[in-house]
């Protein structure tokens, strides 16, 4: 890993800022500027004064943040435990136990405030293969040719449903439905 690369992780994440272009947005600067630090492999210490000011964190202390390299992995764990408390311990500010169903609810909660997507799909070869059509399809710009395919394949694995027209037009209506109740339930 190039040094700007965990710099800029490190900064990502004192920032809460996820993308390069969300960084740029809050530091105000352009993404040439970023492309700059990138190629010449570090953030201009002149820089840091000025993140420092945006982002409401002491000079001194960005410093430390930036300038903490990890040179072993007593370091690393060190690091990741550290990280462990501040971030990971989503339950503490409740004051009492939490029910499996309500430490759910603080995770979902949780994975929608940093736009991380969640799934009830267990079988990890077929999150993989649908992740990678996806991806294929999303690029040659036919999303929605395989949400069709796939509700064909509903059909052709649900020993319920007939093959007939009326059959497959309730299917499809109620489909969509479900479909329209899952968006909604993850726009809240």
């Amino acid at each position: 890993m190039k040094n700007i690369d965990f710099l800029l992780n490190k900064l990502r994440y004192v920032t809460n800022t996820k993308t390069d272009k969300e960084l740029c947005k809050l530091l105000d600067i352009s993404y040439s500027t970023l492309d700059t630090w990138k190629n010449n492999d570090k953030i201009p210490q002149k820089r840091l004064y000025e993140i420092s000011q945006k982002v409401s964190i002491p000079l001194d202390e960005l410093i430390r943040i930036m300038n903490n390299e990890l040179n072993s992995i007593n370091d690393f764990i060190e690091e990741r435990d550290i990280f462990l408390e501040k971030d990971i311990n989503l339950f503490k500010d409740f004051g009492e136990e939490l029910n499996i169903i309500e430490k759910k609810q603080v995770l979902v909660n949780h994975c929608k405030k940093f736009d991380i997507q969640i799934t009830e799909i267990k079988n990890l070869r077929m999150l993989y293969l649908f992740e990678y059509l996806f991806n294929d399809v999303e690029r040659i710009n036919k999303v929605e040719e395989l949400e069709e395919d796939i509700k064909k394949l509903m059909l052709k694995y649900d020993p319920r449903l007939a093959e007939d027209e009326q059959t497959t037009n309730l299917f499809y209506s109620f489909l969509e439905e479900q479909i329209k109740n899952f968006e909604d339930k993850f726009k809240k």
